[in-house]
C-alpha cells in the first residue's frame, strides 16, 4: 500500500501541477516514500514539513521521478506549548497568522522578483478544514559555507525586492511581526523575566554575568520600554515595507544548478517590516544558530546595510542610509539583546547548559553596536 500523503492531500491533486512543473502531461503518479525533513520547526503553525519522492508517468510510458517538499499549516493553538495559560494561548492564538505563508506563495508576482532571487515552483495548495497544505518543488542545494559575499549579494537582491513590493498589499492586517516580537517576546515575555532580581543569579547565566552583560542589558530595557525611546524610536525613521521577514541563511537556498542565485522558503513571518528589517536575520542568522561567530556578523553588518539600500535605490525607492543604518542597530540589539539569553531556564524549563557562551558572545556583540 503506498504511503498517505500528507495534509489529505490525493495525487489526482499533484497531477496539474506537476505536469507544469515538468512541462509534460502527467497520466498518473506513484508515491514512492515520504519522509519528515530534518528540521526543527518553531513555528507553532508548522504541523508538518516533509520530504515526498515521487513517479510522474506519461501517455507514452515515460517516466519521470519527482522530489517534493509538502509543509502542513495549521492554527497556532495546535502548536503551542500545553502548559501556556488560556489568556495568552488566545492571544497568540489570534494574532500569528497561520495561513500567511500560503497566501504570500500563491500571492507573490514573479515580476517582483529581481534576477538572481526566486522562489521553488508552486505545485499545489491543498485545503481542508483548519489546515493548509503548500506543495513546492525540492531544491537541490549548493553545499558550500556562506562567504561574506553571499550574505552581501543576497542583502542587495533583498533591498531590491522589498522595492519592488512597496506598493503591494499584504495578506495580513493584523499586527505585524516586528510589532508582536516587540509587544509579545520582548515587553511580555524576556523583560519581566530579565528584571527580577534574582534573574542574573541563576547558574545559566554565569556566561551572561562573565561578560558583563547585565547592566547593557537593563539599559537596553529602559530603552524599549516605550515606542519612543532610543531603542525603538530610529524604527520611525525609515518606510515600512513588505518582509520576508525571517530571511536567515537557513531560508535563502542556494541552488546547485545556480549558487550563485537564491531561493527563498518560509515566509511565515512576511508581514510588513520596517526597512532594512531582513539585513538582521540574514547576518545573525547563522550566529544564532551557532555555525559562524558573532564578530563575523558584525563586521559584515555595514556592507550588507548598503547592499541593502543600494538594492532598495535599485529600484526606485531609496532611504536616507543614516537611518537605514540606525533602524537597523535597533532592530539588531531588539532581536538578540535579550531573548537569546537563557530565558527558559528563568522560566523553570529544563536547564540546557550547552551553547551559553555562544549566546552570551552574541548578545555582547549586539548590544556593542
Amino acid at each position: 500500500m503506498p504511503p498517505t500523503l500528507p495534509g489529505g492531500t490525493r495525487t489526482a491533486d499533484l497531477e496539474p501541477g506537476v505536469a507544469r512543473l515538468l512541462g509534460v502531461p502527467v497520466e498518473s503518479l506513484e508515491v514512492g516514500v515520504v519522509e519528515p525533513v530534518a528540521h526543527v520547526a518553531t513555528a507553532p503553525t508548522t504541523a508538518g514539513l516533509s520530504r515526498v519522492s515521487l513517479v510522474a508517468r506519461s501517455a507514452d510510458g515515460g517516466c519521470t521521478p519527482v522530489r517534493l517538499v509538502v509543509k502542513v499549516l495549521r492554527p497556532a493553538r495546535y502548536g503551542l506549548p500545553p502548559q501556556m495559560p488560556d489568556e495568552a494561548r488566545a492571544h497568540l492564538d489570534r494574532t500569528i497568522p497561520w495561513r500567511l505563508e500560503a497566501d504570500v506563495v500563491t500571492g507573490l508576482r514573479p515580476d517582483r522578483f529581481p534576477p538572481g532571487l526566486g522562489l521553488p515552483a508552486l505545485v499545489a495548495l491543498s485545503v481542508r478544514d483548519e489546515e493548509v497544505a503548500l506543495w513546492q518543488e525540492e531544491v537541490a542545494v549548493h553545499g558550500a559555507p556562506w562567504t561574506a559575499g553571499d550574505v552581501v549579494r543576497a542583502a542587495g537582491l533583498l533591498g531590491r525586492l522589498a522595492a519592488r513590493r512597496a506598493h503591494d498589499p499584504v495578506p495580513w492586517a493584523g499586527p505585524t511581526f516586528v510589532r508582536s516580537f516587540l509587544d509579545d517576546a520582548v515587553r511580555t515575555w524576556a523583560m519581566p523575566l530579565l528584571g527580577a532580581p534574582e534573574a542574573w543569579d541563576h547558574p545559566e547565566f554565569e556566561a551572561a554575568v562573565a561578560r558583563g552583560l547585565e547592566g547593557p542589558v537593563r539599559a537596553l530595557m529602559a530603552d524599549v520600554a516605550s515606542d519612543d525611546g532610543p531603542g525603538v524610536a530610529p524604527l520611525a525613521g525609515v518606510p515600512a515595507l513588505p518582509s520576508h521577514g525571517d530571511p536567515t541563511p537557513d531560508n535563502l537556498l542556494r541552488p546547485a544548478a545556480d549558487p550563485g542565485s537564491f531561493v527563498l522558503i518560509d515566509w511565515a513571518s512576511a508581514t510588513c517590516a520596517p526597512a532594512g528589517w531582513d539585513v538582521v536575520p540574514l547576518v545573525f542568522g547563522r550566529a544564532e544558530a551557532g555555525r559562524a561567530p558573532a564578530a563575523e556578523a558584525v563586521a559584515v553588518l555595514p556592507q550588507a546595510v548598503a547592499a541593502y539600500g543600494e538594492g532598495l535605490a535599485e529600484e526606485g525607492h531609496p532611504v536616507d542610509p543614516a537611518a537605514l543604518g540606525a533602524a537597523v542597530r535597533a532592530m539588531v540589539r531588539l532581536r538578540y539583546g535579550m531573548t537569546v539569553l537563557p530565558l527558559d531556564a528563568l522560566a523553570g524549563s529544563r536547564e540546557r547548559t550547552s551553547g551559553r557562551d555562544r549566546q552570551a558572545d552574541l548578545v555582547a556583540a549586539v548590544l556593542d553596536l
